[in-house]
């Protein structure tokens, strides 16, 4: 979703599980070079907005565009589950979300390093 539209203020979200997450195909076009760009339509899942639940394992702020990627498993995960990738973009559309963030993981005493 960064570079499109956000959602409009009312949008319902859909409660979903890491599980079943891991069960969905592939968006289209994924893995096929410069398809993934504004031009093409996006895959329905992409137009939702999902809440999930689970254990953060990594968080990585990628050093290209200083997003932060979040390595998720279902709740009852181990070192070796299978997990699912959550971006949060820079920008002032996603400032709330990203302070959010930080301020969690501050309380846990665990800081980002950008």
């Amino acid at each position: 979703m960064k570079h499109c539209s956000l959602p409009p203020q009312n949008v319902q979200t859909v409660a979903v599980s890491i599980n079943t997450m891991l069960t969905w195909t592939p968006a289209r076009g994924v893995g096929t070079p410069g398809f993934r760009t504004l031009e093409n339509e996006l895959d329905a899942k992409e137009l939702k907005v999902f809440v999930l639940t689970g254990n953060l394992w990594r968080i990585n702020v990628e050093a290209n565009d200083s997003d932060f990627h979040l390595e998720i498993s279902a709740p009852d995960g181990t070192p070796r589950s299978d997990r699912v990738i959550v971006e949060i973009p820079q920008g002032t559309r996603y400032r709330s979300a990203r302070e959010a963030l930080v301020q969690r993981l501050t309380q846990l005493d665990i800081t980002l390093h950008r």
